[in-house]
């Protein structure tokens, strides 16, 4: 017993001299973001925005930084590198890049008033790993200067001819306080011009110059500015679509069913001018000889933009499965000659049905 109380009594002699019982290892220093600080709110879109995120070392001993890194050309975090002493602050000066034409929205890309942006900081200590719970998420809304526009405006399938009327219209919802200055785009494609109607109400008239028939895929920026006269940056919309001709049959495949050794069937499809002009038919070309092709009852072959003609079969083929093309030689006053098909489906049966 007296060997154990001995033993009990050396300790504080061993710590004094420099001897100490086993030590928990310290847990890493890591410098902590004041939250408040990593949230800067609703601001307008813009290409150099400045903020402060503020930093606290809770620890009883220095961190160093050696690196501020950052994942994209949008964020820039001043100091690169730097040192906090025990129970000190540091500031950050972050420079973001907040145009809405960047990597910055969120993934669902809202077309409303607002979308979300993220970047990340990321701290590289000088002694001890990063973790991705140690990343600052520097976070806000952006405001859009237009409410209902579109990443990508989809105008569909268009005609190009030369009537005065526009190809598409795009009503543009301005947020409050904020007018449509411009429309930026190449002028190969055609111009715009920017309408408003009786009750105040923003519309963007695009007149598609003439083009062959199609995809088509091209950029248009749209500019304003607020009314104190502060310019945003540009939004972008991919404006996208199909150019068709003027001329077109429908529907584009007719079926006439199941035939039975003999029988005769009949459909109709139609031609049509889009812009509505006089049609005029010069050649039609069917390469089945069981297939009769009626023209118009119009003897003059003319109409006020659409044609009908009647498709009989003679059938007095062998059973099996039939497909042909059908196609017509189509032109108006004011356009060359074009062709136009459609496919022309039916079965012939083995027995009488």
């Amino acid at each position: 017993m007296k060997f154990l109380l001995s033993g009990i009594a050396l300790i504080p002699f061993l710590i004094l001299f420099g001897h100490s019982v086993a030590e928990e290892p310290m847990a890493p220093a890591k410098l902590v973001p004041e939250t408040r600080t990593l949230d800067f709110g609703e601001v307008w879109g813009q290409s150099n925005f400045h903020w402060q995120v503020k930093v606290r070392n809770p620890s009883p001993r220095s961190i160093q930084v050696k690196e501020l890194s950052t994942a994209c050309s949008c964020v820039e975090a001043n100091p690169k590198s730097f040192v906090v002493p025990p129970g000190g602050t540091k500031n950050i000066d972050v420079v973001l890049d907040l145009r809405d034409n960047g990597v910055r929205l969120s993934a669902d890309e809202a077309t409303g008033p607002y979308s979300s942006f993220s970047a990340a900081i990321k701290p590289i200590y000088s002694d001890i790993e990063t973790t991705p719970a140690d990343i600052w998420y520097v976070t806000g809304n952006l405001r859009h200067p237009f409410d209902n526009v579109p990443r990508v405006w989809d105008i569909g399938s268009v005609t190009c001819d030369s009537s005065e009327q526009p190809t598409a219209i795009l009503p543009v919802a301005c947020a409050s306080g904020v007018s449509l200055t411009g429309i930026h785009f190449d002028q190969e494609w055609g111009h715009a011009t920017v309408a408003k109607s009786p009750s105040n109400k923003t519309s963007l008239l695009f007149y598609l110059r003439n083009r062959s028939p199609g995809p088509f895929e091209f950029p248009l920026q749209l500019r304003a500015e607020t009314r104190d006269g502060v310019e945003l940056p540009p939004v972008s919309v991919q404006v996208t679509g199909r150019v068709v001709g003027d001329v077109e049959v429908y529907p584009s495949e007719v079926a006439l069913g199941l035939l039975r050794p003999g029988q005769n069937s009949e459909n109709t499809v139609f031609i049509r001018s889009r812009s509505g002009q006089a049609l005029y038919v010069d050649q039609v070309v069917c390469s089945d000889d069981h297939i009769e092709i009626a023209p118009p009852q119009d003897s003059e072959n003319e109409n006020d933009g659409e044609l009908a003609y009647k498709v009989k079969s003679t059938s007095g083929k062998q059973p099996g499965n039939y497909s042909t093309i059908v196609h017509f030689e189509v032109h108006t006053e004011d356009q060359a000659p074009v062709t136009v098909s459609y496919r022309l489906t039916y079965t012939v049966c083995e027995i009488s049905l």
